[in-house]
């Protein structure tokens, strides 16, 4: 604490803030306050915030050391450092989700012409398995799916059944890696069992899983064109069905 102190003294820094594990419990509390005794801290920076009770937890470590959290990690990639938003997190513990959030990190990592193109082919039926590929592959730049469920206003949805879901993207991701860029602009030329045996030994995944991709490209394309009909007939599409199944 010493060496720091005289760190400080010598760079007479604009910000001191301290990182600390959100999952250290009520530990936090008390090295934080030992920490701010000795350099009076600007901050703090809360990593491993990857679930809803360790968001509470960082609710309390603000209110208790009466310090403002500057920074949040929730993940360990690049862009998994945010800013804190205290109203955000409340929002988010209470089941209200965060679009703010989720808005902010779309319009960081989302291509906006890329989006507008993969929409007009989808509505002109030629939606294949290249866009759903280049979709996939934006999304996951914006953070987990664990994540992303989170910052959405809908019921809970089980730990378990977001894993399930995130393995599926990741099979799915692997198998379309493995096609040619001929099999994705044309998934009927799939249909040749020589293509499909090669993707699966090619990719290392089940003829299951392989005909699960399929099967849930093919319905969710199917269900974007009767949604179009409905649309250019002037009725209101029920989007209760939803799309892709994962």
């Amino acid at each position: 604490m010493t060496e720091l102190d005289n760190l400080k003294k010598k760079t007479s820094p604009s910000e001191i803030l301290l990182v600390v594990d959100g999952m250290s419990g009520q530990e936090i509390i008390n090295v934080t306050n030992e920490f701010n005794d000795k350099l009076k801290l600007s901050g703090v920076v809360v990593t491993k915030l990857d679930g809803d009770a360790r968001g509470g937890a960082t609710l309390s470590i603000s209110y208790l050391t009466k310090l403002p959290i500057k920074f949040i990690g929730e993940g360990e990639g690049d862009n998994a450092l945010a800013a804190f938003y205290p109203k955000r997190m409340a929002d988010r513990l209470m089941g209200m989700g965060d679009i703010e959030t989720l808005f902010e990190r779309a319009v960081e990592n989302i291509d906006e012409r890329s989006i507008q193109k993969t929409m007009n082919r989808m509505f002109l039926g030629q939606f294949d398995l290249e866009d759903l590929r280049n979709q996939l592959a934006q999304i996951a730049k914006m953070g987990s799916l664990n994540k992303l469920m989170k910052m959405l206003p809908i019921n809970k949805v089980s730990e378990s059944q977001i894993q399930d879901a995130q393995r599926k993207l990741a099979v799915f991701s692997i198998l379309m890696d493995s096609m040619t860029l001929k099999e994705r602009r044309d998934p009927r030329v799939l249909k040749a069992i020589s293509r499909k045996n090669r993707i699966i030994k090619g990719s290392g995944r089940s003829e299951k899983e392989f005909n699960e991709l399929i099967n849930s490209f093919e319905k969710g394309k199917k269900q974007v064109l009767e949604i179009t009909k409905m649309i250019k007939s002037g009725r209101m599409p029920n989007l209760s069905k939803g799309g892709f199944k994962f």
